[in-house]
């Protein structure tokens, strides 16, 4: 719900200046703090980038991108409140007010919008809710990765294996993302750096210390393979010379041996490469924020 007043003077900018108009959006939180400033520009003939639709005046585009902004803003604080109540963190700061700005071609402001966001509040029961969506979708996932694990013809060695992440390009990917518009910078403290870092080093990790489950379940499929073929050419009891009976039962106990061992390994590396995952996907959570 919104409280909104608006201003507005001026005429369409002529079509023939190469830009028709620039916008600005400053939303500032309930600390009296600014969010980075959403920037666009654009011409009235061709779809402006961030509405996804063409406009016939400064006024009908500042209201659509309000609009687009006010909604936004509503609906990622809700989320961000619902994240944090499951993770049993205070409450983030909501924002409050949205102001944009359109000014034509010559950059005079012709078009001025603000307003007050109502945020409704966030239900016990919301917060239940999601929980168990979050829930059984993490529940999915893994079931999924071991099922993947466990089935040598649904995954490869590459899929076991995650790409090598330079974290200073990533957290400038996540600048990029946050970013609209010319000179628009979201901040990555150095404390969300630390932590990013953390989490995938201890990913790392827990896959350093065991075999990958591929070339366990390669080496598995070898022992079990030899084992199947130890009791095919095993000499009937009637038939087996001094000695050769010993020797036989021998080869059996210690191809099952190696069977049982690296079906043991393939667990344990399965259990430690979920276990990582569950790190990539806290540094995921993390690195979108």
């Amino acid at each position: 719900m919104l409280e909104t007043s608006a201003t507005a003077t001026g005429t369409q900018a002529d079509d023939a200046e190469p830009v028709a108009y620039r916008w600005t959006t400053i939303v500032t939180d309930a600390a009296g703090h600014q969010r980075p400033t959403l920037r666009g520009q654009g011409r009235f003939d061709t779809e402006d980038s961030y509405t996804a639709r063409a406009h016939d005046s400064h006024t009908d585009l500042a209201a659509a991108v309000f609009a687009e902004v006010c909604g936004e803003m509503v609906e990622y604080h809700r989320d961000a409140v619902l994240d944090a109540r499951i993770d049993g963190q205070p409450d983030p700061v909501p924002p409050i007010t949205v102001t944009t700005t359109v000014h034509d071609a010559h950059g005079t402001a012709v078009a001025i919008l603000t307003g007050l966001l109502h945020h409704r509040p966030v239900t016990e029961d919301e917060v239940a809710d999601a929980a168990v969506t979050l829930g059984q979708s993490a529940v999915a996932d893994a079931c999924q990765r071991i099922d993947q694990l466990r089935d040598p013809r649904s995954i490869s060695h590459h899929d076991l294996v995650p790409p090598v992440l330079d974290l200073d390009v990533e957290l400038r990917a996540y600048t990029d993302v946050h970013a609209v518009g010319e000179g628009a910078v979201a901040a990555v403290d150095d404390e969300r750096r630390q932590r990013l870092r953390a989490l995938r080093a201890a990913a790392a990790e827990l896959r350093a210390e065991v075999y990958n489950p591929e070339y366990c379940r390669q080496q598995l499929a070898t022992m079990e393979d030899a084992l199947a073929a130890a009791h095919t050419t095993e000499t009937p009891p009637s038939t087996t010379p001094p000695g050769d009976e010993y020797r036989s039962a021998v080869a059996l106990i210690d191809w099952q041996a190696r069977v049982d061992r690296w079906q043991r390994l393939l667990e344990i590396s399965t259990e430690a490469y979920l276990d990582a995952a569950r790190l990539d996907t806290a540094a995921e959570h993390l690195r979108r924020g």
